[in-house]
């Protein structure tokens, strides 16, 4: 949540401010350390991608299950050689995919969380290192009046 009260996903919200320090809906100025986590939000974001997930797969897995015409109930002239053949091997190639796409997603989610962990293992070991340096004293974060009188010096 910002401090204007509006509520954002946390990966949107950061590639906004990674943008530019505006929040997107007021144009309010904004940074990463003014953000508070709204967990309820969070879960509802979560729990609607999982349904969103479950409801893909049981549509592929009710259109590879369920029973295609068989040809003596289509009409013949509906049919032609060529959609008589991708109607026999349709179903092998979605569930091909679908298994091809799972293996991709199950592959990028732990790679994902490797490179997250080492990040914050890094990040750890280097605010270690060099305790002096805060976050809050990069250029990025600076208030527009504190830019000001920056510049003014």
């Amino acid at each position: 949540m910002t401090q204007c009260s509006h509520n954002f996903c946390k990966s949107c919200i950061k590639k906004c401010l990674d943008l530019k320090n505006r929040c997107p809906c007021c144009n309010s100025y904004l940074t990463e350390t003014q953000l508070s986590p709204n967990k309820q939000f969070d879960r509802l974001i979560t729990l609607i991608q999982t349904e969103k997930d479950k409801s893909t797969k049981q549509y592929f897995e009710k259109l590879l299950h369920s029973p295609s015409p068989l040809p003596h109930q289509l009409p013949q002239d509906t049919l032609s050689p060529i959609e008589s053949l991708f109607r026999s091997h349709m179903k092998h190639l979605i569930s091909s995919y679908e298994e091809y796409y799972q293996s991709l997603k199950t592959k990028y989610d732990q790679r994902r969380e490797l490179v997250k962990a080492k990040y914050t293992s890094q990040l750890l070991e280097y605010q270690r290192q060099k305790p002096f340096l805060l976050p809050s004293a990069t250029p990025n974060t600076l208030s527009p009046t504190d830019k000001e009188e920056k510049l003014a010096r």
